[in-house]
Order: structure tokens, then sequence, then C-alpha cells
């Protein structure tokens, strides 16, 4: 998600980044119809399975969300004042305030009077303050916005391979630790190896900004030799069936489901490269248009989605976990892109779904 699609091909929109939020956004809602045929305590092998395969697979779609805000936010050749940044801090907060009030009062008031639940108004004032579970992006986005203006000081192609060090220190530092983790359940002894690395304190190289200049390198300078974009796609398709693989092996999906964990981000890393890798058409015709507009309709989507799931839920319950999932999945699809774009055709509301 991010404030709008800036990056320009002479006068065109960079179709690439407008299907990678198609994508993402599909992603994040396919995590959502799946995750409690994981997370459940009494959950079916079939359910499991069935969860594990689309929750694995969709573990892309935060990162995809991540790396296109940092292709666009540290574009060198376009101009981000700290009046630029402020302001969309602002927006941000603007969006948190209000959307956590509406989760609030959706999720402690009109659904426990619904159920003939009693309303804890305790519950109420503490779903306001922590605000619901999906919108830690929202946070997290301030955070990235922040961090903008000492990035930008550095991210430029000229200084294209520090920005590569950073990714593959982060990786080193960082996204290897959720692997450890999971080896240590195994054997104690590979903890070491974690605290051998802390004893460097590289806090520096941890954290969501390797993504977001994984984004930018991707989009910017990308990978020229043929070879080194196989590699790529062979190591995120490895990573990808090893979250699977290790994940209905374990029955343990904290470590191997981490965004921040490096079998996440080599998948990730891929299939944002194949994304961009695909020459998609950027002439004004018809699909463009469509492409884009639902890019447009991605943060609106994000935002509402998990009320229309919610709902979801219940009209599919009891049914095989593969068609609960599937059913579920483009029920919320549908319903979320149409009911945004309705609200954004509404003049004051508009500016709560569109970014």
């Amino acid at each position: 998600m991010e404030l709008g699609n800036e990056l320009k091909s002479g006068a065109k929109r960079h179709i690439s980044l407008d299907v990678g939020k198609i994508i993402a956004i599909c992603l994040v809602i396919i995590i959502h119809c799946s995750a409690e045929f994981v997370g459940e305590t009494g959950r079916t092998m079939l359910g499991f399975t069935a969860g594990n395969i689309f929750d694995s697979i969709a573990r892309a779609g935060v990162p995809l969300f991540l790396m296109i805000s940092g292709a666009l936010a540290l574009n060198e050749n376009k101009e981000k004042s700290m009046e630029k940044v402020l302001s969309e801090i602002k927006s941000f907060v603007f969006l948190i305030v209000v959307w956590s009030i509406i989760y609030a009062v959706f999720y402690e008031i009109i659904l426990p009077m619904v159920l003939n639940e009693k309303i804890y108004m305790g519950n109420f004032v503490k779903a306001i303050i922590d605000g619901h579970f999906h919108m830690w992006y929202l946070y997290m986005l301030i955070g990235l916005r922040i961090a903008t203006p000492f990035l930008r000081s550095f991210v430029k192609k000229e200084n294209s391979k520090l920005v590569l060090l950073y990714i593959l220190m982060s990786m080193i530092f960082g996204f290897i630790k959720p692997v450890i983790k999971f080896l240590a359940a195994s054997n104690d002894m590979i903890l070491y190896v974690n605290d051998f690395l802390d004893k460097f304190h590289m806090e520096f190289f941890t954290g969501y900004i390797a993504y977001y200049l994984a984004g930018w390198y991707i989009l910017h300078i990308g990978f020229k030799k043929g070879y080194t974009k196989k590699l790529i796609y062979i190591l995120g398709g490895l990573s990808l069936i090893s979250i699977m693989v290790l994940t209905q092996i374990t029955k343990e999906y904290n470590n191997t489901y981490d965004i921040l964990g490096l079998l996440v981000f080599a998948y990730s890393l891929s299939l944002f490269v194949l994304i961009n890798d695909i020459k998609w058409s950027n002439t004004d015709n018809k699909a463009s248009k469509i492409i884009c507009g639902l890019s447009k309709l991605s943060f609106g989507v994000y935002i509402t989605h998990i009320i229309i799931n919610t709902f979801a839920g219940a009209l599919v319950q009891g049914l095989n976990p593969v068609a609960h999932i599937c059913l579920r999945f483009v029920f919320v699809v549908v319903v979320s892109f149409g009911g945004c774009y309705i609200l954004s055709k509404i003049p004051g509301i508009k500016k709560l779904i569109k970014m």
C-alpha cells in the first residue's frame, strides 16, 4: 500500500506495481481466510494441510506491499520533502484513529448486540487504543516514513552496491534468526549461532527496512544477468516449498511463516522480481485502466476486508476446508473491491479508503 503509484514510465503508470498491489491484497485476504485452519486447536489433518498450503503461498502479501512502498518512496527521481513525509504520516495517523473507532464499534458494540452478548465498555475503549490486529501495518508504515528521509540520503543508483550490501547483511544478521530458532527445536546447540550473531549487535540491519530497500533495488537497478534471476527463482521456489513442508511436518508455523524470516524473504523477493520481469502493457487500454483502478482500491480493501471476512466465515462455516477457503476468498474479494469502489465515489468517505 502506498500513497499512489507515482513512478512513471514516460507519461504512463508503472503497471507492474499496480499488478503487485492487486496480487498482494489478494494474498493478504487468503491468509485471513485460511489462518483458522492452521491455528485452531481442534484442527483436522485435511484442514491443516489445506490451510498450510494456502497460507504458505500467501506469506508474500505484506512483503510485496513493503517492496512496492520502497520502490516508490525511495525513488530518487522524485522529490520527497520533509513536509511531504510529515503529511503522509498525518494521513496514516488519521486513518488509524478513524478505523480503530469503526472496528471497535463493530466488534465491541454492534456484534455483541446482534449476538445478544454483554457489552463491555472497557473492551471498547481498549479496542480503540490498540486498533484492530491488521492495523499493525499502518503503524509500521509510519515508522518506515520516519526512516525514509534518512534512507533517501544514500539510496541512489551510484550507491546500489551499498544498498545490496545492506540487504545481504540483513539476511545474515536478521532474517536468518527464525531459521535458527526453528532448527534449535531439534538441536539446542544451534542456538549458540544465534548468540554468536547477537554479539555483534547489528540491530541496524534488522527489521522491515530490507524489504523497503529490496523493492527499490529490484525496480530501479534490477538483476541484469540471466543466471542471477534463475538463481533467485530457484531459491524462491525452494523457500516456498520449505515453508509448506516444514510447517506440515512440525505443525509449528511461528518461525516458518515469519515475515522477517529468510524463507519468506527469499520467496517474496523472487515473486517481486517475477512480477517486474513480466512485460506488462503500459498503454491506455481497457485492461490497464482496470488494473490501475483495482490498484487504487487496494488500501481500502486491506482496511475493510476483515469485517467482510467475518461475515464470509459465518456463511461458509461447516464446508470442506478447501471449499471453505476458496468460496470465502472469492466472496471477500468481490464484496471488498465492490464495496470500496462504491465508497470511493462518495465525497468525504473516499479519503478513508483511497491512498
